[in-house]
C-alpha cells in the first residue's frame, strides 16, 4: 500500500512539474546608455553642471503613445583657467548666448522604430520655448541655463511597451561681449 502511495504522489508531483514547464513566461527590455563625459570649452567660456562637475543626464517621461516630457538639467556657463579648463569657482561674468542647435530622437522598438522628426521637439529654455537654433542670452552674472525637450504628437510608426527612446541635445554657449546677433 505504501508502495502505491508512493507512485501516486511520484505521479502528482510529475503532472505538477510539468504543469509549471508548460507556462509560459514573461520578457523584459534591459538597457543601458552612456555619453562619454566631458565637455568642450571655447576659447573663455566652458559649460558644466551648477556645481562645475560633468553636465547631468536627465530622464524622460514616456507615454504610451510615444509623446514624452523630459525632466530639465541645468548648466552653468564657467570662465576658464589659464590652462584652458573650467574653473569651478568662477562663474562667467558676462552675458552668455545660448542655443540648442541640434536635438537627435533614438527610438529602439520592439516592432521597429516610429518616425520621430527631430525638429518637431519642442525645446524650453530657462522657461520659454525656443526653436531650435535660436539665441537666448542671459544677462551678466546670470549664467544658469535650464534646458527641458518634450515631444507633444505621437510620432508616425508604433511604439510598444519596453521600447527606449532616448534624446541628445547639443547646447551652444558663447559670451555675448557685445558681438551682434
Amino acid at each position: 500500500m505504501k508502495k502505491n502511495q508512493f507512485v501516486l504522489a511520484l505521479i502528482a508531483a510529475g503532472s505538477l512539474v510539468s504543469g509549471y514547464a508548460a507556462a509560459e513566461g514573461a520578457t523584459g527590455v534591459l538597457s543601458w546608455s552612456g555619453i562619454v563625459p566631458g565637455a568642450i570649452v571655447g576659447s573663455d567660456i566652458g559649460l558644466a553642471n551648477p556645481n562645475g562637475g560633468e553636465i547631468e543626464k536627465g530622464s524622460l517621461a514616456v507615454e504610451e503613445d510615444g509623446t514624452f516630457v523630459s525632466d530639465t538639467i541645468a548648466v552653468r556657463a564657467f570662465s576658464l583657467t589659464e590652462e584652458q579648463e573650467i574653473d569651478p569657482q568662477t562663474p562667467y561674468a558676462e552675458s552668455v548666448n545660448w542655443s540648442v542647435d541640434t536635438v537627435a530622437i533614438t527610438h529602439e522598438g520592439v516592432n521597429g522604430n516610429a518616425g520621430y522628426n527631430n525638429e518637431e521637439t519642442r525645446v524650453t529654455m530657462n522657461g520659454a520655448e525656443a526653436n531650435l537654433g535660436e539665441v537666448i542670452t542671459t544677462e551678466a552674472g546670470s549664467p544658469d541655463m535650464l534646458v527641458s525637450v518634450s515631444y507633444d504628437n505621437a510620432p508616425e510608426g508604433e511604439v510598444t511597451g519596453n521600447d527606449r527612446i532616448h534624446v541628445v541635445a547639443t547646447l551652444y554657449a558663447e559670451g555675448n561681449g557685445g558681438i551682434p546677433l
